[in-house]
């Protein structure tokens, strides 16, 4: 659908054309994110990779939010998407339906996305945690992941925008499914 069909199409028409689009296995947990913006385009990308799910934990804006909404191109309004207080209670809920938890973060312990077979983790069912734009994933929560990736950074700054680095790496994972 164009912008402006998203935007300002009939709702019934845009949850059908949504439902029609297969789902990958994968799960998308906001850990703290704040920014309107940045939840918008982590929608728009989630619906761009076909997550199943994209989870809000603890201070995160909520789909409901009047930025979130448009600058997700109102996909908000459609996207399957739940709310937890922490995250810890999400990646709980998660192992029913996940075997992989993977933090995407800027630690001294994480590994190189790229050396990471993505495949099969999608088939058994995948979550993504992303962290605050300020303080990142925290320890307690890093200690939930199954595995810690980074992507390498070549100049002085340490990382990506929070959506930009789900970009990255969610096309690396659709790439090996």
């Amino acid at each position: 659908m164009n912008a402006l069909t998203l935007r300002h199409g009939d709702l019934a028409i845009k949850q059908k054309a949504y439902n029609s689009v297969p789902k990958n296995n994968i799960y998308i947990v906001c850990d703290d994110i704040n920014d309107c913006w940045n939840l918008g385009s982590i929608l728009r990308i989630g619906d761009a990779l076909g997550v199943k799910e994209v989870i809000f934990t603890g201070s995160s804006e909520l789909p409901t939010n009047k930025q979130v909404r448009r600058s997700s191109m109102m996909l908000a309004d459609v996207m399957s998407w739940s709310y937890y207080s922490t995250t810890a209670m999400a990646l709980e809920s998660l192992r029913n339906v996940c075997k992989t938890i993977v933090a995407l973060e800027v630690s001294p312990n994480a590994i190189d996305y790229r050396k990471v077979n993505f495949g099969p983790l999608v088939k058994d069912g995948l979550a993504i945690i992303l962290g605050n734009e300020n303080r990142g994933i925290s320890e307690e929560i890093l200690t939930k992941a199954d595995l810690v990736v980074k992507l390498p950074m070549f100049g002085i700054n340490d990382s990506l925008n929070v959506s930009m680095a789900l970009t990255v790496l969610g096309y690396h994972v659709l790439k090996e499914i």
